[in-house]
């Protein structure tokens, strides 16, 4: 009979004879509450079932609740009301079940609870429910609730006259003493969390919070326990409704705990290390805004990122985005949901952007605009070369959606600071893997997206590892790998940019000691580039990089063409870009960067006509980087499967020590830079300077990433010093007096009719063909070596040490290189050149 009441019941009625002045709204009553005192209707009962619900103290049940609840009766006498509403017999007592008792020990079984402490608290048995005392700050009563079961359609209800509060007022002290609070849905999770000394406070029900209640939580640091399901959803809202409505100033933060719906769920089936995994999800926390979690809509879409307020005469769903008229009538402007879903604050610039989404194929894409871009019709339109459907036909429609969703949600849309380059953000923060919330905005550097992408980390550590002890016992190779790390230490220190050049024979192991060098931050596949490019393009490789290392393998690719080099080197070590126009009116940004260049190739980076300057920004070093074949396939084969890890590792490391000295490694470059200038007074400032600053932080890389001991790694480093010098000295020297010597060849070679006794020109000298020797006038000669910018002196010296040309002695044992010759009759003095060796040959006049 029971189960067809509701057809026998006039719902309606019967509730209006105990509660006058209930209005119906839909299939609904609504009046005040009957269980609290409030001023605003709360309280709904469905007109077809007679259950009811007050949204403001969670009151619930149906009508034998409320019977027994606000007139104080036995269920029986409940039954034996209501049948005799609907004029029908009651069921015979020896029919009726009897429902059992629920009590503080059931409850205390079930949830793993000490029955003293809850005793403590007052919890007590009372008639066929658990009586579960509200108290307030002093320990005084003032309101009781009923806790009819563990699960069920009636768990709860409130003592008649109770006004609604938080449950554990009267612990307040200990969450004082400690600065913190957790606030939970409900009672038993409080008792649960009291247990572990956490302090805690219940809302009565996902939805009760109310705004009057923030005075408590005054001078604590607020986290809100948000169990995974609507109602969590709900209790995050409500809470950060009601703060922000009494100017809550304090810090809120929310957690859940993975795999567990509440801390009684933890509890129960993980006490031994419910404190170990209870404080590792609060460490977790994210930091709420209340002002954002209070407005949001709700999700429209169930996998939508972020849930804006929709603006007025807009709409869209998974159908699209809508426009309604003044009439209602709504017309698609996009076949698919738009949405915005964060403002981007550029740290450099100060320029602002939005991200917005959009739903295709099942998933949400992202792209971040301009506002520039995004509100003006003409512009929106190349939107649609990265996937949004939009076009001149709908653009004045789009334009006006997202300005006005903007509009509806400039308070609340959330807000992230970005930056479109790497390394560096400040000297606390860098990218990749320490930026901490900073957002990389690749949509700036579009044209990267293939570097940004090189920026990870795969494979095997350890393996990397191994395979770079390899690399670091052959000294061009280790030179790479430490400039590599040296990197973003020149920004720290104040260190101009230079360039090391590794040239030599094919089939060196050069592109495999850059892939090791590279491979240090990152895949080298992806974050290398060629000397196939222009300038323009190499600046903005920079800027993007900004302080980690280029690479740039193949010299020969740029053949002949040293001028572009010779920009090239000074582009590059320069530090900044030049200044452009925008395509949009205006000038670009300035680029700046500050970075370690490592290039190879077969040939030297500076040519015959370059520059003193190009040869004092690059470490040239001729040589074979991994001489061992099989072993560079090696490095080949590992870095194309591990990378990325040994840069993040140096750069937290590198923090660690800025936060303990600001100092630490300008004192540690400083004192390698002396020593190594005094040691070794021929090689030049700069390329000291480079030698020295790529020294310290292999020394450190070594230590850190590797964890050998700090003399291992100093011995490794004063090796690696002396090996470079020695190798830079051998290249500079040998690249020099040959580039001088085929200049000399190639001059006499083109000249040969001025070495000849018929010449009609000026002669500048005489060929002896018996001794095989070129006398050149002194003053002819020394004069086409200044011009062609070499230096006299040292070229005259160096041909003569690898005999090239004769000298003679000027007395007091110094040498000259005027020697006395007999030439038409006189005694004169010429630079006497021997005939070349026969890789090397000269026209031979006769």
């Amino acid at each position: 009979m029971q189960e067809n009441i509701d057809t026998l019941v006039d719902w309606k009625q019967f509730y209006s004879q105990y509660l006058p002045g209930l209005k119906t709204k839909g299939d609904e009553l609504h009046g005040l509450c009957p269980f609290h005192n409030e001023k605003n209707p709360s309280f709904g009962i469905k007109i077809k079932t007679g259950q009811y619900k007050c949204l403001s103290c969670g009151a619930n049940g149906n009508a034998w609740t409320f019977l027994q609840e606000y007139k104080g009766v036995t269920k029986e006498q409940a039954t034996k009301t209501i049948f005799d509403f609907a004029g029908i017999k009651p069921p015979e007592k020896s029919q009726a079940k009897k429902k059992p008792a629920f009590t503080v020990e059931e409850y205390a079984s079930a949830k793993h609870l000490d029955l003293a402490k809850l005793q403590e608290y007052g919890i007590k048995n009372i008639s066929s429910k658990m009586s579960i005392p509200y108290m307030d700050e002093k320990g005084n009563l003032v309101a009781t609730r009923y806790r009819h079961s563990l699960s069920g359609a009636i768990k709860f209800s409130w003592q008649k006259g109770s006004k609604v509060h938080p449950y554990g007022l009267w612990q307040l002290q200990k969450a004082r003493e400690k600065g913190f609070i957790v606030v939970v849905e409900g009672e038993s999770d409080c008792h649960t969390l009291w247990e572990y000394g956490v302090p805690a406070l219940g809302a009565p029900g996902a939805d009760t919070f109310q705004s009057r209640w923030s005075v408590y939580l005054k001078g604590l640091n607020v986290y809100l326990y948000k169990e995974p399901d609507k109602g969590g959803e709900a209790f995050l809202k409500k809470i950060c409704v009601g703060l922000l409505e009494s100017h809550f100033s304090g810090q809120v933060y929310s957690f859940s705990l993975q795999g567990y719906k509440d801390p009684s769920a933890l509890h129960m089936e993980s006490a031994d290390s419910f404190l170990e995994k209870w404080q590792a999800a609060m460490n977790m926390a994210n930091k709420l805004d209340i002002r954002i979690v209070s407005c949001l809509a709700e999700k429209v879409i169930a996998d939508q990122p972020f849930a804006p307020i929709k603006p007025d005469k807009w709409r869209y769903s998974e159908s699209g985005v809508f426009g309604i008229d003044a009439e209602g009538r709504d017309s698609k402007i996009c076949p698919i949901p738009v949405i915005l879903t964060r403002r981007l604050l550029d740290i450099d610039t100060g320029t602002e952007k939005l991200e917005l989404a959009f739903r295709r194929h099942g998933k949400w894409e992202f792209i971040k605009a301009e506002k520039s871009t995004l509100y003006q019709k003409s512009k929106i339109p190349e939107l649609a070369n990265v996937g949004l459907p939009v076009s001149s036909e709908n653009a004045k429609e789009m334009v006006s959606y997202l300005f006005d969703m903007e509009s509806a949600n400039i308070d609340f849309l959330p807000t992230s600071q970005s930056v479109s380059h790497m390394g560096w953000i400040s000297k606390e923060q860098f990218l990749p893997g320490h930026a901490g919330d900073i957002v990389l905005d690749m949509d700036a550097k579009r044209a990267m997206s293939s570097l940004v992408n090189g920026f990870s980390q795969a494979g095997s550590f350890n393996e990397w590892k191994n395979c770079m002890e390899y690399v670091i016992k052959n000294p061009i190779a280790q030179m790479m790998l430490a400039s590599s790390f040296a990197s973003p230490l020149l920004y720290i220190i104040g260190h101009r940019n230079f360039i090391v050049h590794v040239w030599g024979a094919s089939k060196g192991g050069k592109t495999a000691a850059m892939k090791a060098a590279l491979s240090v931050w990152g895949n080298p596949e992806r974050i290398m580039v060629s000397f196939n490019t222009t300038l323009v393009g190499l600046e903005r490789t920079c800027e993007f990089l900004a302080h980690l290392p280029l690479g740039v393998d193949e010299r020969q690719l740029a053949g002949d063409k040293q001028e572009f080099l010779d920009k090239l080197v000074y582009a590059v070590s320069a530090g900044q870009g030049k200044v452009r126009g925008d395509k949009r009116g205006g000038l670009q940004a300035k680029a700046f960067w500050n970075l370690v260049v490592l290039t190879t190739g077969e040939e030297s980076l500076a040519g015959d006509t370059s520059h003193s300057g190009v040869r004092t920004r690059a470490l040239e070093l001729y040589g074979i980087p991994l001489p061992d074949e099989r072993e560079a396939q090696n490095v080949h084969r590992v870095t194309d499967q591990s990378y990325g890890y040994a840069g993040q590792l140096f750069i937290k490391r590198v923090l660690e020590k800025l936060r303990e000295n600001k100092e630490f490694f300008h004192e540690e470059y400083a004192t390698v830079y002396k020593q190594l200038q005094e040691r070794f007074q021929g090689i030049i400032q700069p390329h000291i300077s480079a030698i020295a600053i790529s020294c310290v932080a292999y020394y450190w890389a070594r230590q850190w990433v590797w964890e050998i001991p700090e003399a291992q790694a100093r011995e490794e480093m004063v090796r690696m010093a002396v090996s470079t010098v020695e190798l830079l000295s051998t290249a500079q020297e040998a690249d020099y007096t040959d580039r001088a010597w085929d200049f000399t060849t190639a001059w006499i070679a083109s000249n040969d009719e001025r070495f000849s006794s018929s010449c009609h020109n000026e002669q500048y000298g005489h060929f002896d063909a018996v001794k095989q020797q070129y006398w050149i006038v002194p003053a002819i000669f020394k004069k086409v070596l200044a011009e062609a910018g070499y230096s006299v002196s040292r070229v005259l010296r160096e041909f003569h040490e690898r005999g090239f040309i004769e000298a003679q002695s000027a007395g007091s044992g110094k040498m000259t290189f005027n020697v006395m010759k007999r030439w038409k009759n006189n005694a004169v003095r010429m630079i006497v050149i021997n005939k070349p060796n026969d890789t090397q040959q000269l026209t031979i006049i006769s």
